[in-house]
């Protein structure tokens, strides 16, 4: 649904200036000291930490994903694009001719052409 000229409900005048996001609040947040139950002092993002290690340590699978993804970065995806498709001949042709067609009207770029022909 696009936004309509005259709406209510738009705020035109947007966040207002100084306002902090939640990523700074979180960060703040994650700064500041607290103390432990033993009573040590001990920033807040540290303790997160060590809760985070303590849990995978205690066998949590989803943590020891989370802490090694974060230290090595996640697997990259491979995706295959190649489709091998069953074309008859006659459509095969056609799809050639096309393929010319665009080969022509971008001066010659095969590459673009090639990419319209089943392998």
């Amino acid at each position: 649904m696009p936004f309509e000229k005259g709406d209510k409900n738009i705020n035109r005048e947007g966040r207002p200036l100084g306002a902090r996001g939640m990523t700074t609040k979180i960060r703040e947040a994650l700064e500041k000291y607290g103390e432990t139950k033993t009573g040590e002092k001990k920033m807040v993002m540290d303790a997160l930490a060590s809760q985070a290690v303590k849990m995978a340590l205690n066998g949590d699978v989803q943590m020891i994903k989370l802490i090694w993804n974060y230290m090595d970065g996640m697997p990259k995806q491979g995706i295959d694009l190649d489709v091998k498709t069953n074309v008859n001949e006659e459509d095969r042709a056609l799809l050639r001719e096309i393929a010319e067609k665009l080969k022509e009207k971008d001066g010659g770029s095969e590459e673009r052409s090639q990419k319209l022909l089943p392998k």
